[in-house]
């Protein structure tokens, strides 16, 4: 008979035992999910007299939210916003500006955004993992990056960076395969990652499993918005000049990127009704021309799309969770007379986690029919984009597969 210390002593190494044998994790944030820095070194030219044209020191570029105050709004667009080469159809920072996103292989970049501490991004699922037995720095990691960029873009050699990162946690964890979490924008770059940079030989061997949420496979409608009118994450115009921050988010080719496709959405389905026409998917390009955005059509089509993304499978298992919740999220914009589209639209509502549209989230379960490796595919009800995160079902569904 068992002795109830032997009982103790068991169960305990037992638990151990199970806490060893967890599989580390690497995060890949979404758009806007990352830290940002910068550093001045010599602008030739400045919005504003006050606006700095050289720092000593690098100081965060997102998010501050004092930055977006009115006196600061010119200085920091000009410093956010990336330049086009319509020749060469690239796209960099300002001359004088750089930039980088810190914190690489911590968490110290995904977990709040703000200087405040207000902006709380991965922290609640970083903070589940701790309590689980993980180590910041150790077996959870993150993989911060420049989100103004489409995923085949992204500077600063992120994704060879992100493969040594990937080998680097497999290998101080014992050899233990790698599970990536990541969360909307985050997820076309994991796919990118997973489809083009590494071999099926190296994700067999470092690679787990892939727990994307709220992914963002075929666009959003939401970025219609942003690209035609200016998106202000519900700020007041009267706090934020929604003019200003338009122009710098029309320099951005992830907002092309995200723009919706076909791999989702009917084409007939119309996106933008104004006093004149009416616009559907088909007429996409037309309606960027008529928004005065011609080079962001020719732009787009030197940046990869997220429908050509979706046709080779990752080969991975993969465990897809978003949210949903009816008549929340925008599926088509209305403007009146002369409001096109320097006003604030009207906006029709369908399902969607607030953000991305169902049709676009669901996308992730089609590899299901693409790969032999397990795809299951998890909605939560009534959450939204960024809830997925902390939410219960996530950190159950997590732990399972841990």
């Amino acid at each position: 008979m068992v002795s109830p210390i032997t009982k103790l002593v068991l169960l305990a190494l037992c638990f151990v035992n199970d806490l060893h044998s967890l599989s580390p994790v690497v995060i890949v944030p979404g758009a806007a999910g990352s830290v940002m820095e910068a550093k001045l070194v010599g602008k030739m030219s400045v919005p504003r007299w006050y606006c700095y044209r050289t720092t000593s020191d690098w100081f965060r570029l997102w998010l501050d939210i004092s930055s977006l105050l009115p006196l600061q709004l010119d200085c920091w667009c000009d410093n956010v916003r990336l330049e086009w080469d319509m020749k060469t159809l690239t796209a960099s920072n300002p001359q004088g500006v750089l930039t980088r996103s810190p914190g690489w292989g911590t968490t110290e970049g995904i977990e709040q955004l703000d200087t405040y501490g207000f902006v709380k991004y991965f922290k609640p699922l970083i903070d589940y993992l701790v309590d689980l037995g993980y180590t910041k720095g150790k077996d959870i990691r993150g993989a911060p990056y420049d989100f103004r960029y489409s995923p085949d873009t992204i500077p600063d050699n992120y994704h060879p960076r992100l493969k040594s990162l990937i080998e680097d946690t497999y290998r101080i964890n014992g050899n233990k395969s790698v599970t990536i979490v990541s969360h909307s924008y985050g997820c076309p770059v994991t796919l990118y990652f997973l489809t083009h940079v590494v071999t099926e030989q190296w994700k067999r061997k470092h690679i787990k499993q892939w727990m994307p949420l709220s992914g963002l496979y075929a666009g959003t409608t939401q970025e219609l918005e942003v690209l035609l009118s200016g998106y202000l994450e519900g700020i007041p115009n009267v706090v934020v000049n929604r003019a200003k921050i338009r122009a710098q988010q029309r320099t951005n080719l992830v907002n092309l990127f995200m723009l919706p496709t076909d791999a989702a959405f009917n084409l007939s389905q119309p996106l933008v009704k104004t006093a004149k026409r009416s616009y559907n998917l088909k007429q996409l390009e037309q309606l960027l021309i008529d928004a005065g955005l011609s080079d962001a059509v020719k732009m787009r089509k030197n940046v990869i799309s997220s429908k050509s993304l979706l046709s080779k499978p990752p080969h991975v298992k993969i465990v897809c969770v978003y949210g949903n919740t009816p008549d929340s999220t925008p599926e088509y914009f209305t403007y009146g007379e002369g409001e096109f589209p320097d006003t604030t639209p009207q906006v029709v509502h369908g399902a969607g986690d607030g953000t991305v549209n169902l049709s676009s989230l669901k996308l992730c379960g089609k590899f299901k029919e693409m790969q032999n490796e397990s795809v299951t595919a998890h909605e939560i009800p009534n959450t939204d984009h960024n809830g997925v995160i902390g939410h219960e079902t996530t950190f159950g569904l997590l732990k399972a597969v841990l």
